[in-house]
């Protein structure tokens, strides 16, 4: 199961252990995840390198299974962000991680998505957050993933949090 669940989070290296409540949870579908159209920024203001210096839980809800069993470890805990124009691409160090794909808006917000069905394991995650500016340089990030994950004895919905630092491009 770990590393199934590796691509729900391409964005830090972190373990989580159990999550709680119910509430504010959705179980997501291809068509949240699907077709994110680009958005408004120009360039690629905020590509380049981020380190994970903060995760936590966020709700959890399990239909199969449960919350406690969920373990993340998706390597040394840096990502790449690519960004062209309104689209991005997040690239965790792991090789094996699938990209969180989307859009990137001038004001430094983002939407990004990660797929897998590969017959075993059916996994959507849809990613929103904000890269904040300092001296007109990327700072900082904040992101929320919203997970759907359904494979051979786990069927849950989760939240991860993660803050990140720039480390340059």
């Amino acid at each position: 199961m770990k590393g199934a669940l590796v691509l729900v989070m391409a964005v830090g290296g972190i373990v989580l252990l159990g999550c709680g409540g119910e509430h504010g949870l959705r179980t997501l579908s291809r068509s949240d995840v699907v077709g994110i159209p680009p958005g408004n920024a120009i360039g690629s203001l905020f590509a380049g390198r981020y380190m994970v210096t903060r995760a936590w839980k966020g709700l959890c809800r399990c239909r199969v299974s449960s919350c406690s069993t969920i373990t993340f470890n998706v390597g040394s805990g840096t990502t790449t962000l690519m960004q062209t124009d309104g689209t991005m691409q997040f690239q965790a160090a792991d090789p094996g991680s699938i990209p969180c794909i989307g859009e990137m808006d001038s004001d430094g917000s983002f939407v990004c998505s990660q797929v897998q069905d590969d017959g075993v394991v059916l996994s959507y995650s849809l990613s929103t957050g904000h890269i904040a500016l300092a001296n007109g340089q990327p700072a900082s990030m904040v992101s929320v993933a919203e997970n759907t994950a359904v494979l051979p004895g786990f069927d849950c919905d989760f939240q991860i949090g993660v803050e990140a630092t720039y480390l340059g491009p």
